[in-house]
């Protein structure tokens, strides 16, 4: 009994081996990075990824080359970011909401390894005026994303781009609005 046992599960794993080779792999649940700009917004963790393919993503003398536009619109301030010479802006900021122009990554499709990726705080630039933030802190809510690996192994020399934007929202339990501080982090490949 114990032979035709052990021939049974040899059997059994030959076919399910088989059944490997000749039928196609699974596809993978999580998020697959089709573009060359990923932006990360972070808030007291982790709030979401924002992922480009611009036509023009090269860096000027080693920075990314972003603009802030700021015009008065109709209903208030409105303020662009673009990378230049792109001519889509990466966001609008208007009556204190980012208005993201590509659609945010959905969290539970970002693969999280059980490494971190490192950081080299040199490589960090500060894009406007960013305060005095704790980058190991910011860079470890993001570092074992798989998304951020790609982009850092694909161009590990690129600068890691901060920039800090401070928004209000409207508490309604405390009757008025109340600042917010969001960092986003931009990565090249």
């Amino acid at each position: 009994m114990k032979m035709k046992s052990i021939y049974l599960l040899l059997l059994l794993s030959l076919s399910l081996l088989a059944c490997k080779k000749t039928s196609p792999c699974p596809s993978s649940t999580y998020y697959t990075s089709k573009g060359n700009l990923l932006v990360l917004q972070l808030g007291e963790r982790f709030e979401g990824a924002y992922e480009y393919d611009l036509a023009y993503n090269s860096l000027n003398n080693d920075s990314l080359p972003l603009s802030f536009e700021s015009y008065l619109g109709p209903q208030g301030d409105v303020t662009n970011l673009r990378v230049l010479p792109n001519p889509v802006p990466i966001f609008r900021l208007f009556a204190n909401t980012i208005q993201w122009n590509t659609p945010v990554i959905d969290p539970t499709k970002l693969q999280q390894l059980p490494v971190s990726y490192p950081i080299d705080t040199s490589a960090i630039q500060a894009f406007g005026n960013p305060g005095n933030p704790n980058y190991p802190h910011l860079w470890e809510k993001i570092s074992k994303l798989d998304i951020v690996h790609t982009y850092r192994k694909a161009n590990p020399n690129a600068p890691v781009t901060v920039m800090k934007l401070i928004t209000t929202s409207y508490n309604p339990e405390l009757g008025f609005s109340i600042p917010s501080t969001k960092h986003l982090i931009f990565l090249v490949r």
